[in-house]
């Protein structure tokens, strides 16, 4: 079963210990999700060790576009805010002349 077809479930704190097992057989297998709630707050989930990898590589992919962000950022601080403008709006237009051009010519062909 993939990571959205998992089901998830919500199980109180206190009766984790006598059931543990039965709760964590269709995690582990990736069957289910388990939120855990202390007085009807969730206070934790427990998620297949597949899915945790899949949330680490999420969260890689984030930090690197992130840093990314803030690379491109810093190259343009000294540059005025209207004049970022400008020349964003003018590299839009040119991509969309672009597309255009390829649309006609895949039309073309």
């Amino acid at each position: 079963m993939g990571a959205d077809e998992a089901d998830v479930r919500t199980v109180a704190a206190a009766t984790l210990p006598a059931g543990w097992e039965a709760v964590l057989a269709p995690v582990a297998d990736g069957a289910a999700r388990v939120v855990v709630e202390r007085d009807g707050t969730p206070v934790a989930a427990l998620i297949s060790a597949a899915d945790y990898r899949r949330l680490l590589r999420a969260e890689a992919r984030e930090a690197e576009g992130l840093r990314i962000l803030r690379q491109s950022q810093a190259a343009f601080a000294d540059v005025p805010d209207d004049e970022l403008e400008r020349e964003v709006d003018k590299a839009v237009l040119e991509a969309r002349e672009e597309l255009r051009r390829e649309r006609g010519a895949r039309k073309q062909a």
